[in-house]
Parts: structure tokens; C-alpha cells; sequence
């Protein structure tokens, strides 16, 4: 079977290795079942990090088919395309500021982004909007959540620090966003998850 990636502007390349972006690699989960499955393929992997590959060498056609179907059976896809590449940057760097080690103090997306990627914002605003049909802002919005329901499970963080980690200006800020995007206030969300 022939997997279809998304069209190539241009295929990265070096002498010695090779790096693929790839679409919905969000989170620390992502890396892990990325990890078995080129493992499972014996591939020669260097390095796999939130949102791309790194391989020792460039891979065959044949290889990149059986990444890319393995990759689909996950539910994730290898990038070619510049565009999709910068959208995939954005989501990687927006996944790295929901953990506090990793995110920049005083943190304002537009900025970090921006200088992150080395483009103007409305040039990734504009990217992302339209390869995603959903504003950066919006998409924040929605990871934030996605983390607060990881933290939510640990009963031992207050939702004042839960809204501080995720770098909310305050609880009811945090619990009306959350809301909007899950149904349910971060207490309801917490109370169903312990039944």
C-alpha cells in the first residue's frame, strides 16, 4: 500500500542524515509511540524529539512508504511541504510552553514564534489559520486545556496552581477557557475523572 504525504515544496537533505516534521506530534505520548514504531521497523533513528525525526542517513523510498504507513496507523503523517512545516514548528513550540521547564518567562506567543522561527507573526498567523482552519490563538486555547485535564488528574495541585502552571492571570480565567472548550468547569472535569 502507497501512502500519500503531503506534497513535497522540497526534500531537506544532508549527506549523512535526514529530518522529517511530522503532522499531530503533540505531546510526550506522540514521541514515545514514534519511538516503538521505528524501533519496530529497524531503522536507523537518531534522534526523536515533539514534532520531528531525525534520521542517521537518508532514507530509501521504500523506507520512507513503510515510516509514513506505520506513522498513519498512529494517526500521524510525515510533512514535505514548507508551509506544513512551519505549522508543525508552531505546534511544537506551543506544546514545549505548556510544561514549566520549558516555558519562557513573561511569555507572549506572537513574540516567542516569531523569534523562534525566525517570520513575521502574520505571516504565521496567516500560515497556520489557513492550513488549519483555526487561529494560533484558538489552538492554544485548546492545548491548554488538553493539558489542564493531564493535571487536573493530580488531586495534590489546587486549581490556582494549575492556572499558574498553564500561565493563566487567574482561576476564573482558567476555568472559563476550559469550559469553552471541554463543556464542564475544571472542578466538574475533576470530580468525574475520580468516579
Amino acid at each position: 500500500m502507497k501512502i500519500n504525504f503531503i506534497a513535497s515544496d522540497q526534500r531537506k537533505e544532508t549527506l549523512t542524515e535526514e529530518v522529517f516534521y511530522i503532522k499531530n506530534m503533540v505531546c510526550s505520548i506522540c514521541i514515545r509511540v514514534i519511538q516503538e514504531k521505528l524501533i519496530f521497523l529497524a531503522l536507523p533513528v537518531q534522534e526523536v524529539e515533539l514534532g520531528w525525526v531525525r534520521f542517521k542517513k537518508i532514507l530509501e523510498p521504500e523506507e520512507l512508504n513503510r515510516v509514513g504507513q506505520a506513522l498513519g496507523e498512529e494517526g500521524f503523517e510525515i510533512i514535505l511541504s514548507n508551509k506544513s512545516k512551519i505549522v508543525e514548528q508552531i505546534k511544537e513550540l506551543i506544546g514545549q510552553t505548556l510544561y514549566p521547564n520549558e516555558s519562557p518567562k513573561g511569555l507572549k506567543y506572537s513574540e516567542y514564534l516569531s523569534k523562534s522561527i525566525g517570520r513575521d507573526y502574520s505571516f504565521l498567523s496567516h500560515t497556520f489559520s489557513a492550513l488549519e482552519n483555526l487561529t494560533i490563538e484558538k489552538y492554544v486555547i485548546c492545548q491548554k486545556a488538553d493539558r489542564a485535564k493531564e493535571l487536573l488528574c493530580n488531586e495534590s495541585l489546587a486549581l490556582n496552581q494549575i492556572a499558574s502552571l498553564l500561565a493563566y492571570s487567574s482561576v476564573g480565567h482558567f476555568s472559563l477557557q476550559f469550559k469553552k472548550v471541554t463543556g464542564s468547569s475544571p472542578s466538574i472535569y475533576r470530580k468525574l475523572k475520580k468516579e
